[in-house]
Formats: C-alpha cells, structure tokens, sequence
C-alpha cells in the first residue's frame, strides 16, 4: 500500500509539474498573440481549450490522488 501511495504521490508532483509548464507556455503565447495580432479569434479557442485541459489534468490528478491516500488510510 505504501508503494501505491508513492506512486500517486509522484503522478500528483509530475501532473502539477506539466500544468505550470502549460501555463507558462500559455502566458507565452498570450503575450506574442498580443504584440502580432488581436482578431484571431482561432487563438482564443485554442486558448480556452488549454485553459480547460489544465482545469481537467488538475482535477484529476487531485483526485486520484487525494482518493488513494484516504483509502490507504482507511483500510
């Protein structure tokens, strides 16, 4: 048991690992959509589609993890 509590620990720190990698390649590309153009509106789609790929990797990962470590816990 504790070995799958390892496991999901190190899932958690990589997931929150690659959601700040998104997010500063998100603030990235949000600036250099700002200096080139300001009618795209495919970008913004694009953007929110990230935006909600975050939020679901995010809620996921917390998810099976907090799941794991109270059922450790409790059996």
């Amino acid at each position: 048991m504790k070995h799958l509590l390892l496991i999901c620990t190190q899932i958690y720190m990589v997931s929150i690992h690659y959601i700040h990698l998104l997010s500063l390649l998100y603030y990235d590309e949000k600036v250099a959509d700002r200096n080139i153009d300001k009618k795209n509106q495919n970008n913004n789609y694009l953007k929110r589609k990230k935006k909600i790929t975050l939020l679901l990797v995010y809620i996921i990962s917390n998810m099976t993890y907090f799941s794991t470590v109270i059922y450790i816990y409790i059996y």
